[in-house]
């Protein structure tokens, strides 16, 4: 049996689709009267428009309306509309300098060269993959379902015998309404992929075409004759791969040779685990157990690859590609063996360049050991900056701890792309005001954030249990509402929806115009360092005997602590407690005078974020290698500490 697996747009183009190539070399390892192959249709589309490419790829699931319109020719003035509409509110509500920039504007000829080109390419694939195919996979993860629709219509055209499978997260939400509506789709894959597609593979070498639902696997037909367990409900142990290190080296030979053909530097993706562990919806079976906005991981069961296996699989990915760029695909980076992971990399003695995604709990040493083990760019779960709304969300941190994961990124000079979610229901007018309050008194001393509007996750709590949010009304996307035919609108279930909510929502503009001003701040600071060998908005020139702060928040200004008040403030660089400062001075100043004279007047002047009964200094070293120094004579003092009290 020959199978393509195939990864269309918009996938971005500097990088291989990991499902699809993971799921080649999984199927071909497994079973050997299969040839798998993989095609990264994605990059070629890119190849012919470029700009325009990154533009509409730009736009997540806004781009899904760009193939829509060969679908439905007859709503393509509507979707150029509802596309250009969606590039305007994503610039107004995200102007972040640092990080992924905001589309241009797509003109008409834009948007008639794109339909131009990715009709011919459409006819061209379809052309080409139908004749040396039995069975074709298109994966729906990256704004990729309605693109690789059209594909599978022009396959069927083409070859009327010629199976056709969908997988990934939209395909995994919309399944048996898109078996219902587009009779050239075949099957469709719901949840992990590997052991249900060779289960759909076996099957088909075998003859048997009645498969039933519960496997995850849908057929036309088969959700009248058995009971279809939506997303990962069903058990889940059966159908994923339990020993991530048993997965094969992924195959990304096609792809990079399409790469390279088109002059483009990719990032490789790589995988250390799969689930969230800070998501324990698979072992409580509480839907509550996760961030509540949050349906990445679908109750997936957390496993994590071994150090072992991500060093070889990072070292032979290397080796055979001629590449030192990656990026983890992970949902959130390991709980435990951080450090561990960070040393075996650095051992490894290449030059790697990775990303990750973090959370909060992360300590400032970690992200060093981190960093000069190659990670160049980080995610952090920030989400709020109000304590209190991130007890909303249910992530599990607080504002304080979000600053203090700030501020490590950039005072070592880590860049971080993290969002700032606005408009998560029952957002009260306080935590508002607790927001932007935070933005302009400490957060607009780091890297800004992204906000994001709140998008209802098919697999979230909130759409779980929308009456515990005060969520009604839950109905698809006006966009797509607007542009698919009014029939064809009300039989599929698309994972894009809008909702209403009870009472009057929190407005967040004083956020939104606080990020504006935390954004101005930054493009000033860079653009225009406020004197020599000040790059920052507020660090710390450390005198020995005293500690001068440079706050060029609004133009300069400079404050001296004195010896007593530098030791404190050095001190509180990892989050302190009132009582752990009380101790740790109690032979150098009374309680009192520690609050009233060094505390209270350093929270005043904005050099210090006070929480509760904790405190952090908000100044930055002025450069990564002063902060090294600092973090590694802390480790030092900290291990002695703790072997002295501890023999």
């Amino acid at each position: 049996m020959k199978i393509k697996l195939i990864s269309m747009p918009w996938q971005r183009f500097d990088s291989a689709s990991p499902g699809v190539g993971v799921l080649a070399a999984f199927i071909t390892a497994r079973e050997p009267r299969v040839r798998a192959e993989c095609r990264s249709e994605h990059i070629r589309v890119w190849a012919r428009l470029k700009e325009t490419y990154e533009t509409i790829s730009w736009l997540g699931n806004a781009a899904e309306l760009l193939y829509l319109q060969h679908l439905y020719p007859e709503k393509a003035d509507i979707a150029a509309r509802e596309i250009c509409d969606w590039i305007g509110k994503a610039k107004s509500a995200s102007p972040a300098d640092d990080g992924p920039d905001p589309p241009g504007a797509l003109e008409n000829q834009d948007f008639a060269r794109a339909l131009l080109v990715t009709r011919d390419h459409l006819a061209e694939s379809a052309a080409l993959l139908a004749k040396d195919s039995d069975l074709v996979g298109l994966t729906t993860t990256y704004a990729q379902l309605f693109s690789s629709l059209c594909l599978a219509r022009a396959l069927k055209q083409e070859n009327p015998s010629l199976q056709i499978v969908l997988g990934g997260w939209a395909a995994s939400v919309s399944g048996p309404s898109l078996l219902a509506e587009y009779p050239f789709i075949d099957f469709v894959v719901v949840g992990e992929g590997e052991l249900r597609l060779l289960h759909l593979i076996r099957c088909l070498l075998e003859g048997k075409h009645d498969i039933s639902p519960e496997t995850g696997i849908l057929a036309r037909g088969s959700l009248s004759r058995g009971r279809f367990l939506p997303g990962n409900q069903e058990p889940r142990t059966t159908w994923e791969v339990s020993n991530l290190d048993e997965l094969p080296i992924p195959d990304f030979d096609e792809y990079q040779e399409s790469a390279l053909a088109n002059k483009v530097l990719p990032r490789l993706p790589i995988e250390g685990s799969r689930g969230c562990w800070w998501d324990r919806r698979a072992k409580t079976g509480d839907v509550f157990a996760a961030c509540h906005f949050c349906g990445l991981n679908d109750r997936a069961t957390r496993r994590d690859k071994s150090i072992a296996r991500i060093v070889e699989t990072l070292e032979r990915l290397s080796s055979r590609y001629r590449n030192t760029r990656f990026h983890f695909t992970d949902n959130l980076l390991r709980s435990s063996g951080r450090r561990q992971l960070a040393k075996a990399l650095r051992a490894a003695g290449r030059s790697y360049q990775f990303g990750l995604e973090i959370r909060a709990d992360i300590d400032a040493i970690t992200l060093l050991d981190l960093k000069e083990a190659g990670c160049a760019s980080v995610q952090i779960g920030v989400e709020g900056l109000s304590t209190a709304y991130l007890k909303r969300l249910n992530k599990g941190t607080t504002a304080i701890r979000n600053l203090y994961v700030m501020r490590a990124c950039y005072e070592l000079e880590i860049p971080s792309v993290s969002n700032l979610i606005v408009g998560f229901p029952g957002a009260t007018a306080s935590e508002v005001e607790e927001t932007r309050r935070t933005i302009l008194q400490a957060a607009i001393v780091y890297a800004p954030l992204h906000p994001v509007v709140f998008c209802l996750d098919p697999h979230s709590a909130v759409f779980a249990q929308p009456g515990r949010f005060g969520v009604k009304n839950v109905r698809m996307n006006k966009h797509f509402q607007k542009c698919l035919p009014a029939e064809v609108g009300s039989r599929l279930t698309l994972p894009w929806f809008d909702f209403d909510v009870d009472g009057e929502p929190a407005d967040w503009k004083p956020v939104q115009e606080a990020c504006q001003t935390w954004n101005a701040l930054h493009r000033r600071i860079k653009e225009q360092p406020a004197a020599f060998g000040i790059a920052k908005t507020l660090c710390y020139f450390d005198g020995g005997e005293f500690l001068e702060l440079i706050d060029c928040r609004d133009g300069i200004k400079r404050l001296i602590l004195t010896s007593r008040q530098r030791d404190v403030y050095l001190y509180c660089m990892e989050i302190r407690s009132r009582r752990q400062i009380a101790e740790q001075f109690q032979d150098q100043v009374t309680e009192e005078d520690l609050l009233k004279k060094i505390l209270e007047p350093l929270v005043a002047k904005g050099a210090m974020f006070k929480e509760s009964d904790q405190y952090l200094s908000l100044a930055v070293a002025p450069r990564p290698d002063e902060a090294i120094r600092r973090l590694r004579a802390q480790k030092h003092m900290a291990t002695h500490t703790e072997q002295t009290v501890c023999p």
